[in-house]
């Protein structure tokens, strides 16, 4: 969140949570700008988020003249999960010169490469 030429001190924070509402969000990067700030921005790092997770945001500015806040927006945590399975393997149109190959495999919603070695 970027501050410019605040008149009088303001608050700033962020709300996050895997609410898209933010009902029941967690408060993190407080502190206060101004006055007369030019260009000030606001960072929070989390931790301790849950992998393959999506996380809602918004920045939020109060002062005596009132409160703003930003757009919510998103983003997915990176992650460990279910590892990929090859679930079940079989063979068909066996001739004397070709075969078929086939597989099942169960990539818990992730993009993946297969291939018969």
């Amino acid at each position: 969140m970027s501050v410019s030429n605040l008149p009088v001190a303001t608050s700033v924070s962020f709300i996050y949570g895997t609410d898209p509402n933010l009902a029941t969000g967690t408060t993190v990067g407080q502190s206060t700008v101004g006055p007369s700030a030019s260009g000030w921005a606001s960072h929070a790092r989390l931790s301790s988020l849950a992998p393959r997770m999506t996380y809602y945001f918004k920045a939020i500015a109060t002062n005596a003249n009132g409160t703003a806040s930003s757009t919510v927006a998103s983003f997915v945590t990176a992650g460990a999960g279910p590892a990929l399975q090859v679930t079940r393997t079989w063979h068909w149109n066996v001739v004397a010169t070709m075969a078929g190959l086939s597989m099942e495999i169960d990539n818990a919603n992730l993009i993946s490469s297969a291939y018969f070695q």
